[in-house]
């Protein structure tokens, strides 16, 4: 697994690993599971997860999630369930 660009903070570091890269990581089991275990390899996390992001359950609810870029981390724009 190879980091892509100069990162000097952990949450930089963990977006771009090879070809995988927000949002795509959002969408994409697979993507997500190399940018999860980049986590572990190239940071050094006990854990293989991915740690940068709860928007997929939000979006399984029903909410509205605007997926970002690169550069932005996801957001939810809807509440997943009416009243809260």
């Amino acid at each position: 697994m190879r980091l892509e660009g100069d990162c000097d903070d952990a949450t930089g570091a963990g977006r771009d690993v090879g070809d995988v890269s927000f949002p795509e990581a959002h969408h994409d089991p697979q993507a997500m599971a190399e940018l999860a275990l980049a986590g572990h390899e190239i940071l050094g996390f006990d854990t293989v997860m991915p740690e940068y992001s709860v928007h997929q359950e939000s979006a399984a609810l029903g909410a509205h999630v605007e997926w970002g870029h690169r550069d932005m981390m996801p957001d939810t724009k809807t509440a997943a369930q009416e009243g809260y």
